[in-house]
């Protein structure tokens, strides 16, 4: 792990814990795949460990006010954050970053989740190859929504690796990106299957490729990338619990468990599959921080093929 980020001796303080609430602090806004795949988890810990596992939205810049709030909470196992931590990483801009990795500690990698990528149905595209002759018959005419960095950076790099283009629309949410899909604003999006999801059965949408190395389940017809040719790309979204520096190991270890059986639990796993179609995981800390280190090779492999420049 990284320099300064040793825990602290916890002793016989994990068998009393938690003798209070735990608050899960959150970054991203009610409904959010952070949000409705936590909760269940935040239920299942109350009932396993006797005290509220409270999940509370501090929304804003990037879940950059969240994690502030964690990484400045007292160190003792009370305050958690819960969140796909890149989007807070200085790689995406240096105002007010969050770096997991050094600023946090590791408690589990509770889910992954699939990403698509899909086009709005009024467009003659199908599939993927069908995008890639459409970019090179008519250069320069795809636009694509991006509601920030996270989601703008590997739709470039995918276009990199699998040959069309498309110019970047900021947006400030995931739900105007889709409402410029459905008015014809823009004609691509990529994120989570689980946002798209309606939309795509309501065949307003159409999805032409998993952003993954296998077929997702809440998207079973929809080919991976190597099926459709491209291979070694997939966005790794992980959503994990983190803890301010100085938590007492033994807390950390106790946590850790308990989140990882919480996240594993039969109906659980069930709610998380049809709310988001995520992955249930439930690592180690040690498996969560190789996770993150492998994310952040990525985005830095990500930015640098697309030149994106960080704030």
């Amino acid at each position: 792990m990284a320099d300064g980020q040793a825990f602290t001796a916890g002793g016989a303080l994990a068998q009393s814990y938690p003798a209070k609430p735990v608050r899960i602090i959150i970054g991203n806004p009610p409904a959010s795949v952070v949000d409705v795949t936590i909760r269940p988890v935040a239920e299942e810990l109350t009932r396993r460990l006797g005290q509220p596992f409270v999940v509370e939205i501090r929304a804003g810049a990037n879940s950059r006010i969240g994690a502030k709030a964690v990484v400045s909470a007292a160190p003792d196992g009370y305050t958690l954050f819960y969140s796909l931590v890149m989007q807070s990483h200085s790689l995406f801009g240096r105002d007010s970053a969050v770096d997991a990795g050094k600023d946090l500690l590791p408690v589990s990698q509770l889910i992954s989740t699939p990403w698509v990528l899909v086009v709005r149905s009024s467009l003659p595209i199908t599939s993927l190859q069908e995008l890639v002759a459409y970019s090179k018959a008519n250069p320069g005419s795809l636009k694509h929504g991006a509601p920030a960095a996270i989601v703008d950076i590997p739709m470039k790099f995918l276009g990199d690796r699998a040959g069309f283009q498309t110019r970047s629309i900021p947006y400030k949410s995931s739900p105007q990106v889709m409402v410029a899909l459905l008015s014809g604003e823009v004609d691509l999006g990529m994120g989570s299957a689980r946002t798209f999801l309606a939309q795509l059965q309501a065949g307003k949408l159409r999805a032409l490729a998993a952003v993954a190395a296998k077929r997702v389940a809440v998207v079973p017809d929809v080919p991976s990338l190597p099926e459709v040719g491209v291979r070694d790309f997939e966005v790794p979204a992980y959503y994990g619990l983190w803890a301010p520096l100085g938590t007492p190991r033994d807390i950390i270890s106790k946590l850790s468990a308990e989140a990882s059986a919480a996240v594993k639990a039969p109906a659980i796993v069930e709610q998380i599959r049809k709310s988001s179609g995520g992955k249930v995981l439930g690592t180690t800390p040690e498996e969560q921080m190789k996770q993150y280190e492998a994310e952040v090779r990525f985005w830095t492999e990500a930015i640098r093929v697309t030149g994106f420049k960080p704030e």
